[in-house]
């Protein structure tokens, strides 16, 4: 299935096509290597989290053929909305209630789709 989204697609192909499940398996990759060392883990997670935002413009470009500049910001949007949903770096703050994620999340997988305007 090409990434790119066209008039054609419905709302959950383009619900899949602008959520990088790839880079956020590859993130719970590495925050599940690093879960039992405490000591490297806040800077490993935040580390690999800023290095997988940038990359998701060159992955989705050269690896995906996606030319749509609004895509690619959503999908990097979307990647931090997904990191925010799981704790990442921003377990680190005193603000932060895992609630907080899971209604992030929510409504931003229910939005999306209808924010892609092609």
């Amino acid at each position: 299935m090409s990434r790119e989204i066209t008039d054609t697609n419905t709302y959950l192909e383009k619900l899949f096509k602008l959520i990088p499940s790839e880079v956020v398996a590859t993130y719970l990759a590495i925050q599940g290597l690093v879960a039992t060392e405490p000591d490297v883990q806040k800077y490993v997670v935040i580390g690999a989290g800023v290095i997988l935002l940038i990359a998701i413009p060159f992955y989705l470009w050269r690896v995906q053929n996606v030319k749509s500049k609004i895509q690619i910001i959503l999908t990097m949007i979307s990647f931090i909305v997904w990191v925010f949903s799981i704790g990442g770096p921003f377990l680190y703050f005193l603000w932060y209630l895992p609630t907080y994620g899971s209604i992030v999340l929510i409504l931003w997988t229910f939005l999306l789709p209808i924010l892609k305007i092609i």
